[in-house]
């Protein structure tokens, strides 16, 4: 069977976690807080007093209008306490968020790792072992028929042959199963992943994305004539 291709580089995949719902609900957080910490620092400035009036000036025989603006001055409170509690509070979310992304690429890579694995192994099946088991099997069972060979020998390069190919079919699960927990982890397709990573982009935490391989399709292992 053919060879699976490569799984995407896990510097294309980290962009992806920050669609996490994890990620997500501090990024929300995130903007409610700049938004109140603009209000206290709004509210710290004092409110404008408008003022007007009509006057009569009999020396040259006009009529002024007068229109004015004016602040109270603050001396002591300008709310600093307000806008101090909500730039912590701004600090705390970020903290949040970096420590929670931090132990996401960690899994993510974990789970790279793996599959970078699984993929070795199953090329190995794919690449070297079955093809070279293969061609023992045909040589074997043509030295049977010019009576070089046994019938043992023959059965013993049959059975060398399904055991690899199931060796193979496991080795290739096991490749579907780190792809599928990669998936899940970032809630998005290897197959999509420039839409994906357009979707996680945000003001505030951006980041760039290339496209993906597609994921691992599945090879049917060859049969093979028994006698």
């Amino acid at each position: 069977p053919e060879a699976p291709q490569s799984i995407p580089p896990l510097e294309e995949l980290l962009p992806l976690l920050d669609a996490h719902p994890a990620l997500k609900r501090y990024d929300d957080e995130y903007e409610v807080l700049c938004a109140r910490l603009d209000l206290e620092h709004a509210n710290a400035v004092g409110d404008a007093e408008w003022f007007g009036g009509v006057s009569r000036l009999n020396e040259i025989d006009e009529t002024v209008f007068k229109v004015g603006v004016a602040w109270a001055l603050t001396t002591n409170d300008r709310n600093e306490g307000a806008i101090s509690a909500a730039a912590r509070r701004l600090e705390q979310v970020e903290d949040n968020r970096a420590a929670v992304r931090l132990e996401l690429e960690r899994e993510l890579t974990t789970l790279h790792k793996q599959a970078d694995g699984a993929l070795e192994n199953y090329r190995s099946y794919a690449e070297s072992l079955l093809p070279a088991a293969n061609e023992a099997l045909a040589l074997t069972e043509e030295g049977y028929r010019y009576g070089k060979f046994e019938l043992l020998d023959v059965l013993d390069a049959q059975r060398t042959v399904l055991e690899l190919e199931s060796g193979q079919t496991a080795a290739l699960n096991e490749l579907r199963l780190q792809l599928a927990a990669i998936e899940g982890l970032l809630s998005a397709s290897l197959a999509e992943p420039a839409e994906a990573v357009r979707a996680t982009e945000n003001p505030v935490h951006a980041e760039d994305g290339e496209h993906l391989d597609q994921a691992v399709e599945p090879a049917t292992p060859e049969e093979h004539n028994h006698d």
